[in-house]
């Protein structure tokens, strides 16, 4: 999944597409966004942005999904909008003016901003419409300035993580009709190929490879889990699972969720190659997972609330709870939890909340923000994206810790 420069994970945009059919040929269904029914969330609903934030039972977090009750659900996650419109925006600049803890907004005039991750001084996002090659990835300066076009003419870019000077994406490729990983170095602008399969669904680099999942829906044990060599290679299979998705790297391990109506199971399996191990059974279905790795913690959304388990345990506890209708992503640091929430009955009074681990009570950092998604932590501040449906278009947006 991906990770922001200090290393620390986030969900919240970190799911691909997962589905047979390609994104543009899929009927979105308002209610999806992003649920990927245990997998992550963040995404938009209805027409809002690609991977926004979204947590709820109907998703959309890949962008469909479902495998719940009997089927497993395969969580497919949308990656943008189904209205599908032309064009991705590259947005426009906004100069920063932050007033005592007020959020800066670095851009507005976004199209569907979605699977946001910061690095040094720039803001990656993925931008851009449903349709068929309409969406690009895009720069933005952490202090605010123009927007900068890296790749355009994708379909459903999604995912992106950036590792050793290289940014890692995946897409859909319509002429091939498969889901493919890709690598931009950001020195040179060059792009490479790495993997191509019939359904990515979440993916994440590490330990010299990118790995990812490929769930099969309704067939027990058929999906897999892959990696190939950053350096590419041929790709190779690290394990057989029911349905793996959410995988995240962290603390020298891949962790990712199985499972489907009768509960989720959490796994790890070393990236120097073994055996996957059992770490926890659930009876709820998990939406996203993330690794805190200074604290050796797992966190999680399930039932509504915000779950964690110190790795080497075998139960876990609730740190936060929200309403069953929020839109959720998170990121965990060192020392603090950070999350936004999106009411789907209230989308313009989104707020971005905090906690201090491990048992902190949770505050407001930001309120009355339209759909705030994909929050992600960098150095001594927290970006996230904001998406306002009447208008159709999103903002990025920062805020001094």
């Amino acid at each position: 999944m991906p990770r922001d420069a200090d290393g620390t994970g986030y969900f919240g945009g970190d799911y691909v597409q997962a589905s047979h059919d390609p994104p543009d040929r899929r009927r979105s269904s308002l209610a999806a966004k992003y649920t990927l029914e245990y997998g992550v969330a963040t995404r938009q609903r209805g027409c809002t942005p690609p991977l926004a934030a979204r947590v709820r039972k109907e998703f959309r977090i890949m962008r469909i999904s479902l495998f719940e009750l009997g089927l497993v659900v395969l969580l497919t996650m949308p990656l943008a909008c189904s209205d599908a419109r032309d064009a991705a925006h590259s947005g426009e600049p906004s100069s920063p003016a932050a007033m005592n803890g007020s959020p800066v907004v670095l851009a507005t005039g976004l199209d569907s901003p979605h699977s946001l991750v910061v690095e040094t001084d720039y803001a990656y996002l993925a931008v851009g419409a449903l349709s068929r090659k309409a969406a690009s990835i895009v720069r933005i300066p952490t202090d605010g300035g123009a927007t900068e076009t890296l790749v355009s003419n994708l379909t459903n870019p999604a995912g992106l993580v950036i590792d050793a000077g290289a940014l890692y994406f995946a897409s859909y490729d319509d002429d091939e009709e498969a889901w493919t990983i890709d690598r931009v170095s950001l020195a040179s602008g060059e792009r490479e190929g790495l993997a191509s399969d019939t359904n990515i669904v979440t993916f994440d680099v590490g330990g010299g490879y990118v790995y990812w999942t490929v769930p099969e829906a309704g067939l027990v044990s058929a999906g897999r889990v892959m990696r190939v060599p950053t350096t590419g290679g041929e790709p190779e299979e690290v394990a057989r699972e029911n349905v793996p998705r959410n995988l995240e790297i962290g603390r020298n391990y891949a962790y990712y969720v199985t499972g489907g109506a009768n509960g989720s199971l959490i796994k790890q399996v070393p990236l120097a190659g073994g055996t996957p191990v059992s770490l926890l059974t659930t009876v709820g279905g998990i939406r996203g997972l993330i690794v805190e790795p200074e604290s050796a913690s797992l966190y999680w959304l399930e039932s509504a609330s915000i779950k964690t388990m110190a790795l080497g345990e075998e139960s876990s506890h609730r740190v936060a709870k929200m309403s069953e209708d929020d839109d959720v992503s998170m990121v965990a640091t060192a020392g603090a939890l950070y999350w936004t929430e999106c009411n789907i009955s209230s989308p313009d009074n989104g707020k971005v909340l905090t906690l201090l681990l491990p048992e902190g009570e949770a505050s407001t950092l930001a309120e009355r923000q339209s759909c705030p998604a994909n929050v992600v932590r960098s150095g001594a501040s927290l970006y996230w994206t904001t998406f306002e449906k009447i208008n159709e278009s999103g903002s990025l947006q920062r805020l001094a810790l």
